[in-house]
């Protein structure tokens, strides 16, 4: 009998609307994935982490298959993004990360397919959203606070920079031959990338307190960009906030701003 019902794996879900998102005419041809039906769904961080974590338990794609009860092709899809792990529903979805600790997973890894989800969704909304149409006020970063996995593993696709909670997970894969390092993102992706952050964090209300955030996230994550085109357009911006923290005598948002982007400047 199937772990995985089949008919759970192939249902479609809704796709994210909102004013910001390109038109089927508007939207630019990007390099990555687009997943079922052409909506905005991604699968690269949360796939190639599964992958990092069937890997650490010494299974092929074939083994894990079998054992899930599901076709090779859909673990293939799974691991690659081209079935996002993001559109299985959530019973099925459990039910593998389930069936993974019972045969050896390590915890600490599997509690990283969250975040991993959650960065598909970021990385859905922003390569599919033209950097100048999104409303700020609708911005998936200015609805919550970034955490060190999520920015560790953008930073993972964008930078190839290794997120440190993968140092001590063994790999047991056989598998002989150049392998990719990592989920990343195409050359032409990248630009619209930092183009949509930097566009976003010039647009922010900061005046709001969403906005401000906004403001401040987008800042901090375009400063993964290595280019000396984007030191400069953060040195520019860190120059402007520190004019506008001047402006009060007591605290304000705009300090934590400041605060993100000198540890920013520090990394460059």
């Amino acid at each position: 009998m199937a772990l995985i019902d089949a008919d759970e794996l192939t249902a479609s879900t809704s796709t994210d609307g909102g004013s910001g998102l390109m038109a089927p005419g508007e939207r630019e041809t990007l390099t990555g994935s687009r997943g079922f039906n052409g909506g905005p769904r991604e699968g690269r961080i949360s796939g190639y982490l599964l992958k990092v974590i069937r890997e650490s338990i010494g299974f092929t794609q074939d083994g894990l298959a079998e054992d899930l009860g599901v076709d090779l092709t859909t673990v293939q899809g799974w691991e690659s993004g081209r079935r996002p792990l993001i559109a299985v529903p959530t019973g099925s979805f459990l039910a593998i990360r389930a069936r993974l600790l019972r045969l050896g997973a390590q915890p600490n890894l599997l509690a990283q397919l969250e975040p991993a989800l959650e960065v598909d969704h970021f990385l859905a909304q922003v390569l599919s959203t033209a950097p100048a149409k999104v409303p700020p006020d609708e911005h998936p970063l200015s609805a919550w606070v970034i955490t060190r996995p999520f920015t560790d593993m953008t930073s993972w696709a964008v930078s190839g920079q290794r997120p440190s909670f993968l140092d001590d997970v063994p790999r047991k894969s056989s598998r002989r031959g150049p392998v990719s390092r990592g989920p990343r993102l195409a050359v032409d992706e990248r630009a619209h990338f930092f183009e949509h952050l930097k566009s976003a964090a010039e647009r922010a209300d900061v005046g709001t307190v969403d906005g401000m955030l906004l403001h401040r996230q987008a800042h901090y994550v375009a400063s993964f960009d290595d280019s000396v085109e984007t030191a400069e357009w953060l040195a520019g911006m860190q120059r402007q906030e520190e004019r506008r923290s001047q402006r009060f005598a007591d605290w304000s948002l705009s300090w934590a701003v400041v605060r993100s982007g000198a540890h920013s400047l520090a990394r460059k």
